[in-house]
């Protein structure tokens, strides 16, 4: 019997256990809960000045109810924001949250116009406990954690939204995790025309059984750490000064080893194909992340993975940290660490990325999506352009002299109308004059006036005295011409540029190298139509208007990426955004005493 303790002592010092949660936590809304309204008799005759209050009226503890929406009641708008605050000190700070549900039971239901009730979040600063009038700006909150149609809103009963955004539980001593209630016609600038709120009991009303807004939380208390899989990790910490204003959720960060940082793991591996004997980890050193290998070339010590997850979110206040662990005797981690274009490496991208091309070939005439949309490109012809080495692994030479060039087909996963972002890198070789081709999607001489976008580098140089600079146009089927934007910085032969363009509503934004380099306002109708995506080339019935240069890194997303994404993206991508730690190995310390084997 005394062998049999022994073997399972050492076993537990050995492998460190996951312990579960004995049952959900169910925590009720704190008595700070409220909201905080704008409009009506003071100032609500205009929709845009209601909502773009930086300051409201703020309604806590003065009623057992919380009003929630967006409306127009006799002739007035009033807007009304809802916070709730949530004692969540008890989930350990090491607990992975497996699901969370937010329940509101309803009081009353004014929406003669349904509406989504979205949860937001401002943490960790917003809203404040006790509300604060300046708890009213909209700009202090941001993302979608879970709705509820209010089409279905029920009273006299619980009306329960699942949480989407787990990592905005807190977690750990003196954790509080507050959410923000908004109605989508606030936050998508829907101006209403009749009524279009719904009220829930708040936690001051506990007269007639129990109606407190509540948060249900599943969590698992992790492990300690993975040293029970691999016996080495490495510690990666993301620079704060590099992330502004806010924290950036579900951000890929590419990470570099090389033969001066992270150098250890080729010491452990012996192959290129040893990519997936590994794990990367949040913090706390057991939530796993998702893992893109882009590049793993073991005899030259150069290995490129891009990271990420949904919910993990880069701090702009705090340095983030998180962990590469490696161990060559380990199993191949095929749930979180993917090549290019697999299943795991996908998750690496959020659900606005449409299209993420290393400007990796497939074969020598296709170049691969990593999303799961499939927008693969596919070659004028056999390397037309040829895959070469570019500034994040592999990337493609477009050479003008052969008119090289891509084509991404049609789909509505990359389409004009909306808000988007185009992305990508480039280093030109040589300059035409005036019209270098980078992206574009044509005219369809059959119905458009003109082509949906070109994004070019034109070269006036030789003509009228202006150098090689950025320029962006996008059509207007009205008028021909909706957007002409120039940047403003002379590009170079032989060096690479970060470029950004965003579409916001009608404010377009170019950034280059992370930083603001021109913008304008859109006017007009867009134009879309059926035409393939032309990477490398433009061309009318007359000319062709190539693009000579590198291209790396080209990203499609269906949302207006900020102006910290694209400084975070830049610094990501050139490697300036991380420090790489020594290698850390798990230590097994055994103390025996009075045993006989």
């Amino acid at each position: 019997m005394k062998k049999i303790l022994i073997i399972i002592f050492l076993i537990m010092a050995i492998f460190q256990l996951v312990v579960l949660a004995d049952s959900p936590l169910t925590v009720y809304s704190s008595t700070s809960d409220g909201y905080i309204g704008a409009g009506g008799e003071f100032g609500g005759e205009f929709w845009d000045s209601v909502r773009e209050q930086t300051t409201g009226d703020v309604q806590q503890n003065e009623y057992d109810y919380i009003v929630c929406g967006a409306e127009l009641y006799e002739m007035l708008f009033f807007i009304y924001r809802g916070a709730l605050y949530f004692d969540t000190s008890s989930i350990p700070s090491n607990a992975i949250i497996d699901s969370a549900t937010l329940s509101l039971y309803g009081e009353s239901d004014y929406s003669t116009l349904d509406f989504d009730l979205v949860i937001q979040d401002g943490q960790p600063t917003y809203p404040h406990d006790p509300l604060e009038m300046g708890d009213y700006n909209m700009a202090n909150y941001s993302g979608d954690g879970g709705s509820i149609n209010t089409s279905t809103w029920v009273t006299d009963d619980y009306n329960t939204i699942t949480i989407t955004e787990l990592d905005w539980i807190q977690k750990g001593d003196g954790a509080v995790t507050k959410l923000a209630l908004r109605s989508s016609k606030d936050i998508d600038d829907i101006e209403p025309d009749d009524e279009s709120a719904v009220t829930f009991w708040s936690a001051d009303e506990v007269e007639v059984g129990e109606r407190r807004p509540k948060l249900i939380v599943n969590y698992t208390e992790a492990e300690e750490d993975l040293f029970g899989t691999y016996d080495q990790r490495i510690k990666l910490t993301v620079d704060k000064d590099k992330i502004d204003t806010a924290d950036l959720t579900w951000f890929p960060v590419t990470v570099f080893f090389t033969s001066t940082q992270g150098e250890e793991i080729f010491d452990e591996f012996d192959a290129d194909g040893d990519y997936m004997k590994c794990a990367f980890t949040k913090a706390d050193g057991s939530t796993q992340l998702y893992a893109e290998m882009e590049l793993f070339d073991h005899s030259e010590s150069k290995a490129i993975y891009h990271v990420s997850r949904d919910g993990w979110a880069i701090s702009s206040s705090a340095t983030t940290d998180f962990y590469y662990y490696y161990d060559n005797d380990a199993s191949d981690n095929t749930t979180y660490i993917g090549a290019v274009n697999t299943t795991a490496g996908g998750n690496v991208w959020d659900g606005n990325y449409e299209l993420v091309s290393h400007q990796v070939d497939a074969t020598t005439s296709t170049v691969l999506d990593s999303t799961s949309n499939s927008n693969d490109g596919t070659k004028k012809g056999a390397n037309e352009p040829v895959e070469a080495a570019g500034k994040v692994g592999q990337a493609q030479d477009f050479e003008s002299s052969t008119t090289d060039y891509f084509t991404i087909p049609d789909s509505v996963n990359v389409e004009t109308t909306g808000n988007y972002t185009w992305e990508f890198i480039i280093k030109p070789e040589s300059f035409a004059a005036v019209l270098n081709a980078l992206i574009c999607k044509r005219k369809d001489p059959d119905s458009d006036n003109t082509s949906p976008y070109l994004i070019f580098i034109e070269d006036r140089s030789g003509e009228i005295a202006n150098p090689p600079r950025l320029r962006w146009l996008m059509g207007d089927n009205d008028t021909g011409l909706g957007l002409d934007i120039f940047g403003d910085t002379t590009l170079e032969t032989g060096t690479y540029y970060y470029i950004t363009l965003t579409i916001n509503g009608t404010t377009a934004v170019i950034y280059l190298n992370g930083a603001v380099d021109g913008g304008d306002t859109y006017s007009g109708t867009r134009v879309t139509n059926a035409a393939d995506v032309h990477v490398g080339i433009y061309y009318t019935d007359s000319a062709l208007f190539p693009y000579d240069g590198i291209m790396d890194e080209a990203r499609y997303s269906h949302v207006a990426r900020n102006a910290a994404w694209a400084k975070a993206t830049y610094n990501s991508l050139w490697d300036t955004l991380l420090t790489y730690g020594a290698e850390e190995t798990g230590i097994i310390n055994a103390i025996f005493f009075g045993m006989n084997f």
